[in-house]
């Protein structure tokens, strides 16, 4: 094995063998700040949930309802913008990763894409980059946003299932979900990542 990559790195001079590490090193970086804003949503989510439970029964009043819904609001902000920067992110990997490919020095960067278009779960393609993130902000959202609900149905035993009571939740969710999309469209959908493969090959054949 490590005679194989010897061959493939006497392909390269010093200096471009360094610049591919350099590359792939703040891939990495990149990939582990994301990874952070995960876990920071994830620990907004769990003292959202705590601070919006009663301490006790009485508690459970519309009031702290109320309270809670201006939680959610404020809650769902901060992720918005949370996932907005992991957008950024995916876009500054776009540029590194259509680097590589346009190189043709990156043999996982082209396995990976061959992976993504042939692998699906329940009919959909696999996620790659942007996908995933997308789907845990939606989800991590969807539990904010019923919340309020859920806590009239288990503290105030109010199970009315009318439709003033769940549409602020629904809509709620609505609003935030299409903000995800919008904003992962204009910063990192599949169109800027053709653009910047694009722009990569235009610089590098003149």
């Amino acid at each position: 094995m490590n005679s194989i990559l010897e061959i493939e790195e006497r392909q390269f001079s010093q200096i471009e063998i360094e610049d591919i590490r350099r590359v792939h090193s703040q891939i990495n970086q990149i990939e582990n700040q994301r990874f952070l804003i995960i876990t920071v949503s994830l620990t907004l989510f769990g003292v959202f949930i705590n601070a919006s439970l009663p301490r006790q029964a009485a508690m459970a009043a519309s009031d702290s309802v109320g309270l809670t819904w201006g939680g959610v609001i404020l809650i769902l902000f901060v992720l918005f913008l949370l996932f907005a920067y992991s957008q950024i992110l995916t876009r500054m990997i776009f540029v590194l990763r259509t680097y590589l490919k346009v190189k043709k020095i990156s043999n996982w960067e082209k396995d990976w894409e061959a992976y993504t278009r042939s692998t699906s779960f329940l009919g959909y393609r696999s996620m790659g980059y942007s996908k995933d993130l997308l789907a845990y902000f939606g989800l991590i959202g969807l539990g904010i946003s019923i919340c309020p609900i859920l806590i009239e149905w288990i503290f105030l035993k109010d199970y009315n299932f009318s439709w003033p009571r769940i549409l602020p939740s629904l809509l709620t969710f609505l609003i935030f979900l299409v903000s995800l999309f919008a904003i992962r469209h204009i910063l990192a959908g599949k169109k800027t990542e053709y653009r910047t493969l694009s722009k990569w090959k235009k610089i590098l054949d003149e």
